[in-house]
């Protein structure tokens, strides 16, 4: 059988731009794309990536260069720079045959600056950095260059989940030849500088497109030979990611770290970062030795069955001797130690829906234990320094979250998986946090990670963000902006955050107010048509959930509608994943009401009507959102009003609120013939008051299409009242 591409995402929406994507993928699914995402940094006027300048045809120089003595060269200067040994490096590092590869400019900002530069890139593997400073540029360029490696290497390796690996690049450029080869290169310096290893014997899919041909072409790039090979057969397989699960595992492990710097009046920033270093350093320490204990638990299965629990030691030998050997067998023994076992007991059973209809799987979760007996019997027991101080000192605490997802093949060993995905994945995401804190010293810091799913992603990738911050702060909005355009991502809507994290163990994370409070979603999918003959229908785009009267235990009949369509709305900027503020109660929306000086305090508690005018107040206060305002005279004139509300299902998708008048009523669309002028409105009527039944809803025509005047000549929007309709506008942010 030939060689055959599978692709499980669409990449021709990528292919209308140069640019280069990286192909992400697995090891145990060869020729395999997940997914693609965008390579942000570049060298000045070209589309080559700055860590891979050595790729390019003008540059071999800097391939001449590529050998082991000088990336031992620059691991020593790095080292003895971070050791402030600074007085050593100039002797050390002329020594080397390596020194007189590098342009006097070079050597003088390597040894005048040379602290900054390398404090700044301690971090960055050794090979990724000597690909830089091998190329001859100005010292203002190269440090320019390895900052963006840093932030190149940071990205992808807190982004992406451990085990998603990238195995392909996707490079489009207005004209050229000989792309493929060229892109090969790219790709096999992209593993480089990431550390992956055996480079030589890997395969890289390599995509090409030249702006606007309409295929993309594949082949495989052998990375060793520098060959290239066609395939026989390219995939393209829509999936949700189901498919892809039976293979692969999630694994996931959380961790919450209060580490305690000490302040003094007179600190400075160092002193703060060397504690925050030594603080990380420790627990670092404490993940990766012996002593430590991973509590391994299958996904919750259903009653019938058990979930499967066991203890694991990651960073011990396979083999082990004497009483704490036995021990561990005994713990163990009745559990299977592999990932295919685990996840065949649940199949079907463990998967969550996502907003954008992907299906994840619950994950494989590991509780982190330490083991207080030593081999030798003892006890170690907890340990207390006092540490003296000469001035005043105020304790200041940094509060991480650490919560890492894994990619393991189903058929790898739990072990195993836990020693070489989540330990290190673990580790990689404390390091990350401990460089965003040192960004901010004696600052309050409390980072959190999250997981998303958005779009055409079936997998996760995961993000952190510091609460101690609003998510509309505006280096907040510019990250997720950068993290929009590297997943191409839409920018005028948020998929990033907070509310748009992936819920694994909440049942109903939207359900406003209560678990109790089960809601129907979408009441008028499948419910009759309009009856306009050659119409246009308009929509609301997207979900929602139908709030009425006498819900939540409130008798509000006669009087509750207005709230009752506000709170419909809210429910649609929350399933949108606008905001993750609940739902407000009727209480709520009165007491922001009157916060902002619109009603008196007497307000609060009483059964006043409330209108168009006063929803906007609130969505304006407690979501940030806009709204227009479409006044109408006489119900008679309601039709002329549907080429603009056509216009806001359109453009805006959300609900629209219908008040003045006498009742408030919740428009979901509009079907409208603009030759004959017929129209007919989808109206979801807040003033029902039986229980949630879909049946009786639709059949009492609580939630159904109406006309302006009935062919009985009834009037459902009456001539001798006005109304007043809320266009809520939807937010253009990330």
């Amino acid at each position: 059988m030939g060689r055959e591409l599978r692709l499980l995402c669409e990449l021709k929406a990528q292919a209308a731009k140069p640019g280069v994507w990286w192909l992400l993928g697995v090891p145990w699914m060869p020729n395999t794309v997940f997914s693609a995402i965008r390579c942000l940094h570049f060298r000045d006027g070209s589309l080559e990536p700055d860590y891979a300048a050595e790729a390019e045809n003008g540059i071999s120089r800097s391939a001449n260069h590529w050998h082991q003595n000088s990336i031992k060269t620059i691991s020593d200067f790095k080292n003895k720079y971070l050791e402030k040994r600074d007085s050593e490096v100039r002797n050390y590092f002329m020594e080397r045959a390596s020194w007189n590869r590098l342009s006097d400019m070079q050597k003088i900002y390597f040894c005048d600056l040379g602290p900054r530069f390398w404090s700044r890139i301690a971090s960055v593997p050794d090979r990724a950095i000597w690909n830089v400073v091998a190329v001859d540029c100005d010292p203002l360029q190269l440090c320019n260059d390895v900052q963006n490696i840093t932030q190149i290497f940071d990205d992808i390796n807190k982004v992406v989940p451990m085990g998603l690996q990238v195995t392909g690049v996707l490079v489009i450029l207005e004209n050229g030849s000989d792309i493929a080869t060229k892109a090969g290169k790219v790709g096999s310096e992209m593993r480089k500088s990431l550390g992956m290893t055996n480079i030589k014997e890997c395969e890289m899919v390599v995509a090409t497109c030249v702006v606007g041909e309409d295929k993309i072409h594949y082949v495989l790039y052998l990375c060793g030979q520098a060959k290239l090979e066609a395939f026989d057969n390219v995939q393209q397989t829509v999936t949700h990611g189901k498919e892809i699960w039976e293979e692969t595992v999630l694994l996931r492990c959380q961790m919450t770290l209060n580490i305690p710097l000490y302040v003094t009046p007179t600190g400075d920033s160092r002193s703060y970062k060397e504690q925050l270093k030594r603080g990380v350093e420790t627990i670092i320490g404490d993940l990766t030795s012996s002593n430590l204990v991973l509590f391994a638990k299958s996904p919750v299965p259903s009653s019938f069955k058990k979930p499967i629990n066991m203890l694991i030691w990651p960073n011990q030998p396979s083999s082990r001797d004497g009483k704490q050997s036995h021990s561990h067998a005994t713990l163990a023994s009745s559990q299977p130690d592999d990932l295919a076992n685990i996840l065949a007991l649940h199949k079907n059973e463990n998967f969550i829906s996502t907003t954008s209809g992907a299906q994840v799987p619950l994950p494989v979760t590991f509780t982190l234990l330490r083991q207080r007996i030593s081999s030798s019997g003892k006890i170690s027991a907890p340990a207390v320094q006092c540490v003296q101080v000469s001035e005043s000192t105020a304790l200041h605490i940094v509060r991480f979250s650490i919560d890492v997802l894994c990619l393991a093949s189903c058929y790898s060993s739990l072990r195993g998986s836990a020693t070489s995905l989540v330990i290190p994945a673990l580790c990689n995401q404390l390091k990350a946090m401990e460089r965003s804190a040192a960004e901010k010293p004696f600052k309050p810091v409390k980072l959190c990670s999250y997981h998303f799913c958005p779009l055409s992603l079936f997998h996760p990738v995961t993000i952190i963000y510091d609460l101690n911050y609003g998510e509309t702060e505006a280096k907040l909005v510019e990250a997720r902006r950068l993290l929009h355009h590297r997943l191409a991502l839409p920018s005028d809507r948020p998929m990033l955050r907070v509310a748009n994290a992936l819920k694994f163990n909440e049942v109903d994370p939207i359900s406003s107010r209560s678990l109790e409070a089960k809601r129907l979603v979408d009441v008028h999918i499948g419910s009759a048509g309009s009856g306009v003959a050659g119409g246009q229908t308009s929509l609301v785009e997207g979900s929602y959930e139908y709030y009425h009267y006498l819900q939540d235990h409130l008798d509000d009949d006669g009087w509750g509608c207005a709230y009752r369509s506000l709170q419909t709305i809210i429910s649609w900027f929350r399933l949108q994943q606008y905001t993750n503020v609940p739902v407000p109660s009727h209480r709520e929306i009165q007491e922001t009401l009157v916060s902002i000086g619109d009603k008196d305090p007497s307000f609060i508690g009483s059964r006043e009507w409330i209108g168009a005018i006063e929803l906007s107040f609130v969505l304006d206060k407690l979501l940030g959102v806009t709204c227009k305002i479409l006044n109408v005279r006489s119900g008679a004139e309601m039709p002329d009003k549907c080429r603009e509300l056509a216009m806001h299902f359109t453009t805006q998708g959300s609900p629209v609120m219908i008040g003045g008048g006498v009742l408030a009523y919740t428009l979901l669309g509009i079907d409208y013939n603009e030759f004959t002028g017929e129209s007919s409105f989808l109206i979801l009527d807040p003033h029902y008051t039986g229980g949630e039944d879909l049946k009786t809803i639709r059949a009492g025509g609580w939630c159904g299409w109406k006309r302006a005047i009935s062919s009985t000549g009834q009037e459902f929007f009456l001539r001798n009242k006005f109304y007043n309709l809320l266009l809520p506008q939807r937010p253009s942010t990330v």
